[in-house]
């Protein structure tokens, strides 16, 4: 996948329930996208920071992209309580 074909929605502030709010790299048919390096650090604070979007917003996906210094992307797929 290059840069151009990335599926993001404009990244936007969703407020939360008990006050402040979250900030995804952006949002795919509702659900929270994370943008990050092809690293086991990346994937590890995606993972980590997707969850906790899925779980403040009541979403049960989120899609984590992980880019490679070739500019092509991997796509991972998260899902509630996994």
């Amino acid at each position: 996948m290059q840069d151009q074909d990335l599926p993001f929605a404009t990244p936007a502030r969703v407020p939360l329930a008990e006050g402040g709010y979250v900030v995804p790299d952006g949002f795919l048919d509702g659900n929270p996208i994370e943008l990050k390096p092809n690293t086991t650090s990346g994937i590890a604070a995606g993972q980590s920071q997707l969850q906790g979007y899925m779980k403040a917003i009541g979403s049960d996906y989120g899609f984590l992209y992980l880019y490679n210094t070739d500019g092509t992307y991997n796509v991972m797929v998260l899902t509630a309580g996994g």
